[in-house]
């Protein structure tokens, strides 16, 4: 049972073997809702046991706090350390209580400490700096946080078996290392390290805290802390100096090597590197002179991007495939079959795996399965920092659906672009003023890839760049859809161009070809997310509930590891009104099959669109409080919005209109600290809010109806200057029919809408609740039903952006149903929909407005 100084949960051990003893049983001790085993270490103020989590069945390593005088404050740094996400910091999946203590539940990451790594003798001096790089990227997250380390040190970081290290044991202290009375706060030096796992959390040595003692490990501790002074970023430098100095030793390392560890260990901070960016940086340079500004280059200026163009197409056809490192990493012979060009595509890597990753991502991009090109592409960049085709091809697969994003990797694609083919090169610089272009032009972008595209005709991406860019900045024509058949004409293998065939003949209206186009791309690839992407928004928007249940069975059947087929089965789940705790397993299934970072935003959104399903809007505040910390760093204004959406519906669906004023206003003024989409289309149009508060200043008194009208055509107006004439109708649905609530208003938005009508399809605008009621309040109710059928089944419900807001308007659109059917004499019809906002809110708590 261990000894009872180091154990909090001893009583509670002593307690449940008693149970065994006298009644029998299998009992397990259970620390929230994780199933503990036993301790694999014990610090001087945590003790970190073997757990289970049951409801994702993995394993997790749980440290428990034993100090429990600084309860709040430890929490708070504790809930900053778990929005930290990075590839080489251990990821903490929670964050609770246990009686008086404090809890983490931390990744468990199998490996081998740095300390036991070193000891491997065919390591080399490259090998050790590119870990080492991993690893003061990773710090140089914690300090950017706000966090500092404290104990850096070989056995705090964990080699994991794919060679990527993670700084595991964190003190749980900020830079400011005092309570709130000015008292230093007591950290602990780390649990000690069982030799058969690296599990995160439990690297490290015996606790030397004690009465007056500095926390952590002697040799590591820079001297300015053992002269009292709190820790800091720079006092984390001096440890990683020191562990570096002997992670190197055998090596003899060059000069400027020996030179950046001299500089990490000085011994006045201010003689140290600036922070760990320059830290890296340097070590960067180390390793190969070209990387000198690799890992931070300035987004660029509009009249500088004109140049970079010219200067960047220019340098790509002086140089030649000599600027590609002589000893790039061989591909294996499976890669004898691949379409003709592709080879040129994932040069510029010393690293076998990391090009093999590559090739395996470009493959899937070819044949639509976007997420698993995704996993390629990222696990590559991660393996190879300086891999400039990792970079590229992250890039530009991140700005189909995230342009702020796709800036970040294109950054280092193209500081690393010296390491690229000639081709990859040419198509980096075209693609400047498509991806890094603030606003983004969308046609000097055409243009560029136009250009670029008849240079590489042969090039089956850059032709569809060029359609998905064009139809991006004109809207879909049959124009569109022939330019997506030069993309099949240069690889008849290139599936993705049918899903962009598919997205544009939807747009169009033609929903028969668009799923005849998306069957065949199924029927060449059948695990391609995109075309099952393509045939489920097709499905969704025409309400077609067993349509969108056939593709999620054929995603799943295909793909079991896809969390979109349990998704989509959650939302028929939920138009079909099944039992919630059945939508809550399809939910958990989904995000147990996302990535870490995605299900730490999914799985508070499922909790607050249960709560809203379920009328239990007391238990939406913790859900949205979760959402909002999940993206606490996130820079995209849609998603820093979505947060306070939510509170202000649940202000106004439970009668409080002032507060949801408040946070209209707050929204409003915070909005424009945050990057909004760069998107100039019918997604960018969707994501931006503005509409929506002003209508809720406007119906809560804070705003006049005149102050609205002006400032929303003065939106529309500037809306209006930067998209194409096909966007109209998606502007109309944001500006008019999505905020009707009264017959003014219905008039209003029936007089704007249009001659061409509401669009067709429009995935993310989720319009037809609007579009219903625009119809209803203004006198057309058989107009209306078909419309109001649609949004009452919620078939977006759990969409990741706009999802949530749709999922409530279900609710009102079943209300406003029966008010139509009950016009157009079909009381019975009418009972039914009323019976259904009953089922959903007619316990709501507290009491729903419409109800």
């Amino acid at each position: 049972m261990g000894a009872r100084g180091p154990d909090p949960l001893y009583a509670a051990r002593v307690k449940l073997e008693v149970q065994r003893r006298l009644f029998g049983g299998t009992a397990v001790l259970r620390v929230g809702r994780f199933e503990v085993g036993e301790p694999i270490g014990a610090g001087g103020m945590s003790v970190v046991y073997r757990a289970r989590d049951p409801e994702l069945d993995r394993r997790v390593a749980l440290k428990v706090v034993q100090d429990t005088r600084h309860t709040e404050r430890l929490s708070r740094e504790a809930r900053a350390l778990a929005r930290l996400r990075h590839p080489n910091v251990v990821g903490v999946y929670e964050v609770g209580r246990w009686n008086e203590h404090v809890f983490l539940a931390l990744e468990h990451v199998e490996g081998r400490t740095l300390g036991a790594w070193r000891a491997d003798p065919t390591r080399t001096q490259a090998e050790v700096v590119r870990v080492a790089l991993a690893i003061a990227d990773g710090l140089a997250a914690v300090h950017d946080a706000g966090l500092v380390h404290r104990d850096v040190k070989p056995e705090n970081v964990v080699v994991d078996p794919t060679g990527a290290p993670r700084l595991v044991d964190f003190g749980l202290v900020t830079e400011d290392s005092t309570d709130g009375d000015g008292a230093a706060l007591p950290v602990e030096a780390s649990p000690s390290v069982h030799a058969d796992a690296g599990a995160a959390g439990a690297a490290g040595t015996p606790s030397l805290t004690r009465p007056g003692a500095t926390p952590g490990t002697p040799r590591y501790i820079a001297p300015e802390r053992l002269a009292g002074e709190p820790a800091s970023a720079a006092s984390d430098q001096y440890s990683f100096g020191v562990m570096l100095d002997e992670v190197l030793a055998g090596l003899a390392p060059d000069a400027s090597l020996a030179a950046i560890v001299r500089r990490a260990r000085a011994e006045r901070p201010v003689d140290r590197f600036p922070s760990m960016r320059e830290l890296r940086d340097a070590l960067a340079r180390s390793l190969d002179p070209r990387t000198a500004s690799r890992w931070r280059v300035p987004v660029l200026g509009a009249l500088a991007l004109a140049s970079v163009v010219a200067v960047g197409v220019l340098a790509s056809r002086e140089r030649d495939a000599s600027t590609v490192p002589t000893h790039d990493a061989p591909l294996d012979a499976a890669a004898a079959n691949d379409p003709a060009g592709y080879a040129d595509l994932s040069v510029g890597t010393h690293d076998a795996e990391a090009r093999r990753q590559v090739r395996a991502g470009l493959l899937a991009l070819r044949d639509g399965a976007r997420n698993e090109a995704a996993l390629g592409f990222d696990a590559a960049a991660q393996r190879d920092p300086h891999y400039g085709a990792a970079h590229f091809w992250r890039a530009l697969l991140a700005s189909h659906g995230d342009v702020n994003g796709a800036r970040r990797s294109f950054e280092h694609a193209f500081a690393a672009r010296a390491g690229m083919s000639a081709t990859l090169r040419a198509m980096l610089d075209a693609l400047v003023p498509c991806i890094q272009a603030d606003p983004i032009d969308d046609a000097t972008c055409e243009t560029a890839l136009d250009d670029a595209s008849a240079r590489m005709p042969a090039s089956a991406h850059l032709a569809y760049e060029l359609a998905r860019h064009r139809m991006n900045r004109l809207g879909a024509s049959d124009d569109v859809v022939r330019m997506f058949a030069r993309a099949l004409d240069a690889d008849p293998g290139f599936v993705l161009a049918l899903y962009g065939q598919g997205q544009a003949l939807a747009y169009l209206g033609r929903f028969e070809e668009a799923l005849v186009v998306t069957d065949a791309c199924l029927r060449a690839v059948p695990g391609s997310d995109a075309c099952i992407h393509d045939r489920a928004w097709i499905h969704t928007a025409l309400g077609d509930d067993e349509g969108l249940a056939s593709d999620a069975r054929r995603l799943r059947a295909a793909m079991p590891a896809n969390s979109l087929s349990y998704q989509y089965l959650a939302a028929v789940a939920i138009a079909r009104f099944e039992p919630l705790p059945t939508v809550r397993e399809l939910l958990r299934q989904a995000s147990d099959r996302l990535p870490d970072a995605l299900a730490g935003l999914t799985r508070p959104r499922d909790d607050l669109e249960l709560a809203v399903l379920g009328g239990r809007f007391d238990e939406a505040g913790p859900a949205i409080e979760a959402m909002e910390a999940a993206v606490a760093t996130d820079t995209d204004r849609a998603t820093r919005l979505l947060g306070r959406r939510m509170r202000i519906l649940v202000a106004l669906e439970t009668g409080h209109p002032d507060e949801a004023a408040q946070i209209a206003e707050e929204a409003l003024a915070a909005m424009e600290a945050w990057a909004p989409d760069p998107r100039n289309e019918d997604f960018g149009i969707a994501r931006d809010a503005t509409p929506f508060l002003l209508d809720v200043l406007r119906d809560t008194g804070a705003i006049t109806d005149d102050e609205r009208v002006q400032r929303r055509d003065a939106w529309l107006a500037d809306w209006r200057t930067r998209t194409a004439a096909f966007n109209e109708p998606f502007l109309w649905l944001a500006a008019y029919a999505r905020t009707v609530d009264d017959a003014v208003e219905a008039e209003q938005a029936l007089a704007a809408m249009p001659a061409s009508g509401p669009p067709p399809f429009h995935p993310l605008t989720f319009g037809e609740a609007g579009v219903g009621r625009a119809y209803l309040l203004g006198g057309r109710a058989s107009e209306a039903l078909p419309y109001l059928r649609r949004a009452a089944a919620s078939l977006h419900a759990v969409e990741l952006t706009f999802g949530l807001e749709n999922g409530w308007e279900a609710v009102r659109a079943s209300r406003d149903l029966g008010r139509a059917l009950e016009a157009t004499g079909d009381r019975e019809g009418a009972c039914a929909a009323y019976q259904r906002v009953l089922d959903r809110w007619g316990d709501a708590a507290p009491r729903s407005a419409i109800t």
